[in-house]
């Protein structure tokens, strides 16, 4: 983002965006959600570091990278007997531990940690994208027909 614009830099900092993925049990089953607020922290450029000239406006073929961080709450079942669904911080439900290795979440699964994440890119990705278009960030596919713009890191945090 150092090479963006002072001003350009601020509004899209100041920026704060919200998701509510959280569907209703059905029939019997459940597929985790998230309630969110999210900021993005810092945009880049695919081939940033190897040429000086290019930035996230005038991007030739790669990726725009963006980094985002997010609070909020996110689904998970109680310990105990009466399993209920809740809200939990998601810092909190999203900890990998150390030296867990069977660890399990009742609604995510099996590495719960990366597929909080997983939603979480696919849940914000088209937002983001359609408000970098407001700025003239080119945002067309690439010859792979993919999405030019991708949510590299997410962290936990106030924002």
């Amino acid at each position: 983002m150092k090479r963006l614009e002072k001003k350009i830099q601020q509004i899209i900092k100041k920026k704060k965006f919200a998701c509510n993925s959280i569907i209703e049990e059905n029939n019997g089953h459940l597929t985790g959600g998230v309630d969110i607020t999210y900021r993005i922290q810092r945009i880049g450029t695919e081939h940033e570091s190897w040429y000086d000239n290019e930035t996230p406006l005038t991007v030739r073929g790669g990726y725009i990278y963006v980094n985002i961080v997010v609070s909020g709450k996110a689904q998970t079942r109680s310990e105990g007997l009466s399993r209920e669904i809740m809200l939990k911080p998601i810092e909190i439900v999203a900890k990998k531990r150390r030296y867990d290795y069977y660890d399990w979440n009742p609604v995510w699964g099996g590495e719960y940690h990366k597929r909080i994440r997983k939603h979480i890119r696919d849940e914000v990705e088209t937002e983001i994208a359609n408000y970098l278009k407001l700025f003239g960030m080119n945002m067309e596919s690439n010859w792979s027909g993919k999405k030019s713009v991708k949510i590299k890191n997410i962290s936990w945090g106030n924002v």
